[in-house]
């Protein structure tokens, strides 16, 4: 008589209470990281203050999900399958959006120093079509 191959749980753990909070605030917010992303992509990167209001949104929802995941996790006897997939998803966002943010205060492009260290240089030809441009806009 050989032992039996699989387990069987006759006790099954109800989710946590919590997670089934998380989980879908880490999906909204992962919704609106796919919009704020698909409309700056779309505008080329000059997003508005549509852009920032979605990745914004999307940063609030995952640092809602990760606090309710974190708090699902202090229940007693639960399954917390759930909120260990939101608590993955909202991190990865939470450090996405911190990222982004931090990228885009270090650099950017309206500072003195980036301008100066991005100087435009024409050449001739540049100079004389605008030169023509002028006198013909002027006259």
């Amino acid at each position: 008589m050989g032992k039996p191959r699989h387990k069987i749980s006759y006790i099954r753990k109800p989710f946590a209470k919590r997670s089934r909070v998380c989980l879908p605030l880490a999906l909204v917010s992962l919704v609106l990281c796919g919009v704020s992303i698909s409309l700056s992509v779309g505008q080329q990167g000059r997003g508005g203050l549509d852009v920032a209001a979605w990745g914004i949104s999307s940063l609030l929802f995952a640092a809602t999900a990760l606090a309710y995941g974190g708090l699902s996790l202090m229940e007693k006897d639960k399954n917390y399958l759930l909120a260990k997939i939101g608590i993955w998803m909202s991190g990865a966002l939470v450090v996405f959006w911190i990222c982004i943010v931090a990228a885009g205060l270090i650099g950017n492009a309206d500072s003195p120093q980036a301008k100066a260290r991005h100087q435009i240089r024409y050449s001739s030809q540049c100079h004389g079509k605008a030169d023509a441009f002028q006198e013909r806009e002027i006259a």
